[in-house]
Formats: C-alpha cells, sequence, structure tokens
C-alpha cells in the first residue's frame, strides 16, 4: 500500500510539471501568434481545437462519474444479499474498490472468501453495465459489448453459505459463463446449476502404469450420468475432454 501511496504521488506530482510546462508553452505561443496579424486564422483555430479539447474531457469526466455510480450501486445490491456482514463498497477514482461498514461506515479488510464474493460482485456489475450499452447512442463513446465469461474455480475458497447465494447470481452474470470445476466444487454446487447448464464437459485423465497411482479406475456421478474421470493402463498420461448428454 505505501509503494502505492508513493507512486501515486510522484505521479501527480509528474502532472503538475506537466501542466505547468504545458501552461508556458501556451504562453509563450500566444505570444509569437500575436505579433503578427496574420497568424489571427491560425489562433483561432488553435482555440477551437483547445476548447474542443476541454469539451471531451468535461464529457468523459461525466460519463465517468456516471459509469462509477451506476456500478457501484449494482455492486452494493449484489452485496446485500451475498454476504452475511453489512458490506458496502466505494468506487474510487482509479476504478479500485473501498470497503466499509454499512452501519458504522469503518473500513473493513475481507476474508478470502469475502474477496471472492466481492471480485465476483464488481466483476458482474461490471459485465452487466457493459450489456446495457449495447445500443449506446453516445457520440463520443464506443458501445459496450457482451462476451462469454471463464472463470476457475470461483467457488473453492467459500464456504457453503456464501456458495448459495453466489450460485444464485453467477448464472446471470454474462449471457455465456464457462465455469471450470474440480469434482469437489461441482458436487457441491451440482443442486443448484442443475437446470442452469447447457453443456457439460468432462477432463478424463488416462493414466499409465509407471505413474503409480492406484489401478482403480475414478468414476463419478454427474447429473445422473456415470462418469469415469480417471483411468489407468494407458501407454502415457493425457487429459480427454467429451462432451457429457444432459
Amino acid at each position: 500500500m505505501n509503494k502505492y501511496l508513493e507512486e501515486t504521488g510522484a505521479i501527480t506530482h509528474q502532472i503538475k510539471d506537466v501542466e505547468e510546462k504545458k501552461n508556458e508553452v501556451s504562453k509563450k505561443l500566444s505570444e509569437l501568434l500575436s505579433r503578427n496579424p496574420k497568424n489571427n486564422k491560425l489562433r483561432s483555430k488553435i482555440k477551437i481545437i483547445e476548447t474542443s479539447i476541454e469539451r471531451i474531457k468535461s464529457i468523459i469526466e461525466t460519463e465517468t462519474n456516471e459509469a462509477k455510480n451506476i456500478i457501484e450501486e449494482k455492486v452494493n445490491n449484489i452485496l446485500s444479499e451475498a454476504l452475511r456482514k453489512n458490506f458496502a463498497c466505494k468506487i474510487k477514482d482509479d476504478f479500485q474498490l473501498e470497503f466499509f461498514d454499512a452501519i458504522t461506515k469503518d473500513p473493513i479488510v475481507p476474508s478470502d472468501g469475502e474477496t471472492v464474493v466481492l471480485t465476483l460482485a464488481y466483476v458482474s456489475s461490471l459485465i452487466e453495465f457493459c450489456k446495457e450499452r449495447i445500443s449506446n447512442d453516445n457520440e463520443y463513446l464506443i458501445n459496450g459489448i457482451s462476451a462469454p465469461l471463464i472463470l476457475d474455480a470461483p467457488f473453492s475458497s467459500l464456504d457453503n453459505l456464501y456458495i448459495r447465494n453466489v450460485v444464485n447470481f453467477v448464472p446471470e452474470m454474462s449471457n455465456q459463463i464457462i465455469l471450470m470445476l474440480n469434482l469437489k466444487d461441482f458436487k457441491t454446487v451440482e443442486p443448484y446449476l442443475k437446470h442452469k447448464v447447457s453443456s457439460l464437459w468432462i477432463g478424463k485423465i488416462h493414466s499409465s502404469k509407471e505413474d503409480g497411482d492406484s489401478d482403480k479406475n475414478e468414476e463419478a456421478v454427474i447429473f445422473d450420468n456415470n462418469v469415469t474421470l480417471r483411468d489407468h493402463g494407458s501407454s502415457h498420461t493425457y487429459t480427454e475432454f467429451s462432451n457429457i448428454q444432459l
């Protein structure tokens, strides 16, 4: 944190220096242009450009503040449903999150599991905000997008209560969610996802005898299908992915 604050302070100082140099150059340029009446046309063009730049900066600042407020509200709505504590967040100017108690306003340091929920809530809110801007008609900003979201083991650090809460909003995070889960995590969320999964792929490990593992195959029941997750006797070890009919 101290390093981050030092870097932020250094950048702020550099920005101030650049602004001062810019003002000096602008002043000298104005003096040079004023010496010759023929430069009036050029001076007018420069003024138009400078006015346009300030206008664009103002629009970007307005849009940025509006985006922060919308995303912040979305995150807090999710947190109110997904966490046991009275967590709330504030989005800073650099779009980093500050967490605090919604009642006492005291800062909060989240646990590992809470950090996962907070991260998913933030990502979910960003994705939803992008989807809402797909048909945006703002001439200064590009439209939003809707893209697949890949989550690798999102439930591993969560207890059962958090898992039940998180699994309710994860399927709504994007139009297409790709979850990468180990068997333990999958079995935990299987009852909640059973009617929300459209395609299921299994990674089956083929092991050679030289691996030193047990000769017994590993099997599991996945969505009422008997599936072999590991078998033995292959000439080499590799993983085969196959689609399971639902």
